[in-house]
């Protein structure tokens, strides 16, 4: 008999999560998803002032990388970089010992570009999931958590664009001509990516080397690109070259960082909603787990 009340008193709760409380969840996400598409779009036939992009300066740890990024949604429309050094150790005065410009238009930018699609696929799945309901689908308590899980999986794969870091192997950019002006120089090598929510210059400088043994080359396999790249070797045609020189610069893209702060916020109410039914529904019976309920209102 206890057993039996303690299943009522539990299953109750569930209905209330379901009716009350996940509905509101949902309501959020929606919007918060909606935000973040739009933050990441440029709005056609809006005003030129909607449209004008977002001018960053780029910050260096070590003070050589000097510039700054204009972002436009998931486009880099324009950018000035420039490396300068000091003359000496004593002397103050600097020179500069590189500069291009990043003429390119559009240059894309791919992690916050398929950030947004992963962010249009996530709200369909749940625009689709509610028209369900709304249409007379009535999933059950089981249904409905194994709904939340995937869709939790849709919002991880979203802010992943965005958090992990996505630049490529360097030999992938080596002697890339296009879009800059002045061209870079041969022995130079321009990234730009993005790593938790931050827009990510990095310049590097290199020199033909002999090719490693094997037991370099099999520490180079281990090598990821979110570490520091100094030394590193690639082999690019038929020669090896030696990462001599590395400068990072760092940009907050307003857009960007937004972006990654909805996708935790969306993922954290996500994640309470699933816990809270997850721990009430363990103490409820199979067969109100498994009967089909409604948490929306039905169309006529």
């Amino acid at each position: 008999m206890r057993l039996k009340r303690t299943n009522e008193v539990q299953e109750a709760e569930c209905l209330w999560i379901l009716r009350d409380e996940l509905p509101t969840v949902y309501r959020d996400i929606g919007i918060s998803l909606t935000n973040t598409i739009h933050l990441l779009s440029i709005p056609k036939n809006a005003h030129p002032r909607q449209t004008r992009p977002t001018n960053v300066p780029i910050s260096s740890p070590s003070g050589c990388l000097r510039g700054s990024i204009a972002v436009g949604g998931t486009q880099i429309v324009k950018a000035s970089i420039e490396r300068v050094v000091k003359q000496s150790k004593k002397s103050s005065k600097e020179m500069k010992t590189f500069e291009t410009n990043i003429v390119k238009s559009p240059y894309l930018l791919s992690a916050p570009h398929t950030c947004k699609l992963a962010c249009q696929r996530a709200l369909d799945t749940l625009e689709e999931h509610l028209a369900e309901q709304q249409y007379g689908y009535k999933p059950s308590p089981t249904d409905i958590l194994r709904f939340l899980k995937e869709f939790q999986s849709q919002l991880q794969n979203a802010k992943e664009c965005l958090s992990i870091d996505n630049s490529s192997p360097p030999q992938e950019n080596f002697r890339q001509v296009q879009g800059f002006n002045p061209q870079l120089p041969e022995d130079v090598i321009l990234q730009v990516f993005t790593r938790m929510g931050k827009l990510i210059v990095r310049l590097l400088k290199v020199k033909k080397s002999s090719p490693p043994d094997k037991k370099k080359r099999a520490f180079l396999a281990t090598v990821k690109e979110d570490q520091s790249l100094l030394n590193f070797m690639f082999e690019h045609g038929s020669s090896w070259y030696t990462v001599i020189e590395e400068d990072v610069g760092i940009c907050e893209v307003p857009n960007v960082s937004s972006s990654l702060s909805n996708l935790h916020e969306c993922q954290r109410i996500l994640q309470n909603v699933s816990d809270q039914l997850s721990v009430v529904s363990a103490l409820c019976s199979p067969s109100f787990l498994n009967t089909p309920c409604s948490t929306t209102e039905e169309k006529t």
